[in-house]
């Protein structure tokens, strides 16, 4: 099959398009965004008799202990034959690149041959992995007014209760209020105990996204002040509460509730088809760190959805492997640990 590599963003969206399902981690804009930050991305787009059949964003990941070729909610493919080309090609494009592994992160629209492909190319799954493995998603193909009666009672009560405490909503798609959002987010981080991205990282990622109109800031305003924030991305049909943040004074009120309810209501209005959540812990976890943030998502009335999980295929078969005793170290509670009190000091709620 003939393979385009570096396609247009013309070509790539057209080809994008065939896959109601993709993740805005493949859109065009999301690799523009990647490539501000320094990493090399690479395109590559698959076509078989002048159709495209399959496409793959990659981009190289660098850390000091490591480099490896990221695809994340790909590829995409439109048969068994051509997911196995498109992995042969991103083999090849991670031997080319230098890098220690490629780990792809497969979408949740994936078919049933996905595994016994996997399998046959040698990509083995992995434990750990970079998005979310689960996520609560509400359909918006019904009325509003069905979709808030599966919200769960407390949770209704919590909008009523912001509503009389006059707290509004409001939205924007520039960065003129991005320091209320940044501020909210440094409280959240030193309640829940989380080291949250690099401030700059997470500003840029939003400029570029909203540039391209997938990206909407919502903050809820008490007396006039921000207490709970939201970073919404839009992308086939897909509406994703991507961050979040909220005071001590949003959460009394309600606040988070009644902004998310707004922010459901906007993306029914504006013609998506479903509400993401972004990350949840399983059911079965209550010790789980995100098992408090994923209760109130729960209570929106989605419904659970679990993606395939990781899959790497190592390139220097060495440095893979001590790579992994680097990460048994790191992932150690003693020092997981020491890392939050330092981080604890170093900020001020």
């Amino acid at each position: 099959m003939p393979t385009i590599n570096n396609p247009s963003a013309t070509d790539w969206q057209s080809a994008l398009s065939a896959f109601p399902s993709a993740s805005f981690l493949q859109s065009w804009a999301w690799g523009e965004f990647q490539a501000e930050l320094g990493n090399n991305v690479v395109r590559v787009l698959l076509q078989d008799g002048g159709k495209n059949v399959g496409l793959a964003q990659t981009y190289v990941v660098k850390s000091k202990f490591d480099s490896f070729l990221y695809c994340p909610r790909g590829p995409l493919a439109h048969s068994e034959a051509a997911l196995g080309e498109l992995l042969q090609m991103l083999k090849q494009v991670a031997r080319e690149q230098k890098v220690t592994y490629l780990l792809i992160e497969p979408d949740i629209g994936t078919t049933s041959y996905n595994q016994t492909v996997y399998n046959a190319q040698k990509l083995t799954p992995r434990a750990g992995f970079i998005q979310p493995h689960n996520t609560s998603m509400v359909s918006l193909l019904a009325d509003l007014t069905t979709i808030e009666a599966q919200v769960r009672t407390s949770t209704r009560q919590c909008i009523k209760g912001a509503a009389k405490k006059h707290v509004t909503i409001v939205s924007f798609d520039d960065t003129a209020h991005w320091q209320d959002f940044a501020n909210l987010l440094q409280i959240t981080a030193a309640r829940q105990g989380f080291i949250p991205h690099h401030q700059r990282y997470l500003q840029k990622q939003f400029e570029f996204l909203a540039q391209n109109a997938m990206a909407k800031l919502y903050l809820a305003l008490l007396d006039g002040q921000p207490v709970a924030g939201a970073v919404m991305v839009y992308f086939n049909q897909t509406a994703t509460y991507l961050h979040a943040a909220s005071s001590d004074a949003g959460r009394s009120v309600g606040a988070a509730q009644l902004l998310v309810m707004t922010t459901i209501a906007d993306a029914k209005n504006n013609g998506m088809t479903q509400y993401d959540f972004w990350g949840i812990a399983p059911l079965n976890q209550p010790e789980h760190p995100w098992a408090g943030i994923s209760t109130f998502k729960r209570g929106f009335g989605g419904t659970d959805v679990h993606y395939p999980g990781a899959f790497v295929y190592p390139v220097r078969k060495v440095s893979y492997t001590l790579l992994g005793l680097i990460t048994l170290i790191r992932r150690n509670r003693a020092f997981k640990s020491f890392q939050r009190i330092l981080f604890r000091k170093s900020i001020k709620p």
